[in-house]
């Protein structure tokens, strides 16, 4: 439930930290199990913002997520099979537990903005939002329609990107020439980033009574090599450095075995998280890790006599942005960010974003949003506000780009 009832019927689009400070004073925690009293996270400021756009005269859309709630759709719309420039900002965040400023209050001290999500990433939503108002208001564009998603799910399974891309993408009525995914990068274009495979190993041992061990085989003791064979000899064979998103990584980062301390474990469970370049091939890397784990296997089942028991699952994937994709819209957006006085410098990142399914799918996006990225996720998590209206005036621009170079 939101710590106060925001009211929007004063709210105009010049007013982006007011917006901001509405978002944040409503909370869209996104745990595991997605439901919080019944109701999506999300849904309580999705209802706001579609209010919101409406009262400034913007079309809304609901757009369903199959067991996940709804993302909303905010357009601008000049016609029917014209281009079309998107915008995404994902409503939900992480957990505010642990966080040692008012994780809801929209508290401003200092030059910013403190609480769950300012940064990552309602502070592009908000920074969005304004952007598609000012635009309603003052110069609706004529050749193109504009739409920014609402999108939900972003920071547990990305199913909203998902459903958005594979289902309602195609049924805008024109082609996408360019998206604008919102994350904290202060306002610095981010043009490449990793993907993202994570896997669930398991390993299968004998019980047995920990007095007598040797009558046993521990699950731990197997998932143990496993950890050291990943940290020591599948580390080293992985992809060269992006120029940009630097180096892939991968890392054991949950581990759960064993019933009772006086039993040899029968099963341990760990959870590997794998981040490739945008260049290389998920299914490649998943059989070195494979074949990694099946040599540990057969080295320790020839000292022990035994076969060793152990699977590994794929849990979930998420693709990189691709720099090498979309170039003439990466220029485009450059040249904004020239015009305004900002710094047009092509970066990458380590981490994923909705950016990545909008490249798998051949559309041309990046990422570029207020905020530090820093400060996404922390216990005072917040964004500075002189970066806000700044933002604003970005997007606005970045709608306006020509069309027809782009097609």
């Amino acid at each position: 439930m939101s710590v106060s009832c925001p009211s929007i019927d004063t709210l105009r689009p010049s007013d982006v930290v007011e917006v901001l400070q509405t978002m944040v004073r409503t909370p869209t925690v996104n745990r595991p199990g997605n439901v919080n009293d019944g109701h999506w996270p999300e849904e309580e400021l999705s209802g706001l913002m579609q209010a919101l756009a409406e009262s400034w005269g913007l079309r809304t859309l609901r757009l369903a997520v199959p067991g996940r709630g709804e993302n909303l759709l905010i357009t601008i719309e000049a016609g029917s099979g014209l281009p079309w420039i998107l915008f995404d900002s994902h409503l939900d965040t992480v957990s505010e537990a642990g966080m040692v400023v008012s994780p809801f209050g929209g508290e401003i001290k200092d030059g910013r903005m403190f609480g769950r999500g300012t940064s990552d990433t309602k502070g592009t939503g908000a920074a969005m939002m304004c952007a598609m108002g000012l635009m309603a208001k003052e110069n609706p564009p004529e050749d193109r329609n504009v739409g920014l998603l609402l999108s939900v799910d972003e920071e547990l399974g990305m199913r909203g990107i998902g459903r958005f891309v594979t289902h309602d993408l195609e049924t805008l009525g024109g082609p996408v020439v360019g998206v604008i995914v919102g994350e904290p990068t202060a306002l610095y274009p981010l043009v490449a980033h990793h993907g993202s495979v994570r896997y669930e190993l398991v390993t299968q041992g004998v019980a047995a009574h920990s007095s007598m061990p040797d009558l046993g085989k521990s699950a731990i003791s197997l998932m143990c090599r496993f950890v050291t064979a990943i940290e020591a000899e599948y580390r080293p064979m992985m992809e060269r450095p992006h120029p940009l998103a630097g180096p892939p990584a991968c890392s054991v980062n949950q581990i759960r075995g064993g019933d009772q301390p006086n039993i040899i474990p029968v099963q341990c469970r760990a959870s590997v998280d794998r981040r490739l370049t945008c260049h290389a091939d998920p299914e490649q890397a998943e059989s070195e890790l494979r074949q990694v784990l099946s040599d540990v296997a057969n080295r320790v089942a020839g000292v022990s006599g035994m076969a060793e028991q152990w699977r590994l699952e794929r849990v979930s994937s998420y693709p990189g942005l691709d720099d090498r994709t979309g170039e003439t819209w990466q220029r485009a957006v450059l040249g904004v960010l020239e015009t305004l006085g900002h710094e047009a410098r092509r970066l990458g990142a380590p981490f994923c974003t909705h950016a990545g399914a909008f490249s798998q799918a051949g559309v041309p996006a990046v990422v570029l949003g207020p905020g530090d990225p820093w400060a996404a996720h922390r216990e005072d998590e917040s964004i500075p506000l002189d970066q806000l209206a700044p933002a604003v005036e970005v997007y606005r621009r970045l709608a306006g780009i020509r069309i027809d170079p782009l097609i």
